[in-house]
């Protein structure tokens, strides 16, 4: 029987689908718009355009630790394939070489994306993610939804592979990575103290992101300020290859 056959363990089961109850109000608003994580919509054609960005960031990855090839990567994937395949609610189609150069574009992208923001800053001109704020907003929203998650634990064992001399855990670099998404919210990291607790991106954010008082909510200028920091003409919308019709619904 091969791997991509066999039924997921429900015991660990923690990426699902959402049910079709609440797809049948909006489903639009549980679909990736420009980014592909993970198996659920890795085929959608409109979200092709990001996948050559995977590639470019898989080459700043590399870069990041001489020593490791990408044979090493591959490997260390190939040894989580089994355990990654258990995280899905519902049972993987890809092959094995499909499903394992999957996590390694994927998980890849996050990592590299997450670390490049928090370290040298949040934009970068000449990127194809973060020199463009519009991208970047999109991205960040398309890596919190439901369906559209890697399991932390491909995260984590890139992340160290690349940077084993990092001090600061991948979980805090990830909350750093979301805060700015979330204004007035507070991060309370004892929630999940590491990273084998965390099961993936939406799952450490849910954990860990604490309601604001009061006190710490945005004003009502600030607010307007903030409304208005992403909203983008259809020229943009365009250029950052985001269909003006998935905002018109």
């Amino acid at each position: 029987m091969s791997l991509q056959n066999l039924p997921p363990n429900q015991s660990t089961c923690s990426i699902f689908k959402v049910p079709r109850v609440l797809c049948s109000v909006n489903n639009e608003a549980y679909e990736p718009q420009s980014l592909s994580i993970g198996p659920y919509h890795r085929v959608k054609d409109d979200l092709k355009m990001m996948e050559e960005h995977k590639k470019h960031y898989l080459n700043m990855f590399l870069q990041r630790r001489q020593g490791n090839s990408l044979t090493s990567y591959v490997a260390a994937m190939r040894g989580l394939e089994e355990r990654a395949r258990e995280y899905y609610q519902q049972p993987v189609s890809l092959g094995t070489d499909a499903f394992v150069e999957m996590l390694l574009l994927d998980g890849c992208f996050i990592v590299e994306l997450i670390c490049k923001t928090t370290t040298s800053g949040r934009h970068e001109q000449g990127d194809p993610v973060t020199g463009n704020s519009l991208v970047l907003y999109t991205v960040s929203i398309d890596m919190l939804l439901l369906e559209n998650q890697l399991p932390f634990c491909v995260l984590s064992k890139l992340f160290s592979m690349a940077m084993p001399h990092v001090r600061d855990p991948f979980i805090f670099r990830a909350l750093l990575f979301f805060k700015w998404l979330f204004p007035g919210m507070r991060f309370e990291t004892s929630n999940i103290s590491s990273s084998q607790e965390c099961k993936h991106l939406l799952d450490l954010v849910y954990h860990n992101c604490l309601l604001p008082s009061s006190s710490v909510l945005p004003s009502e200028s600030e607010a307007k300020f903030i409304k208005l920091k992403f909203i983008r003409s259809a020229k943009e919308l365009k250029e950052a290859g985001i269909r003006k019709d998935r905002f018109q619904k």
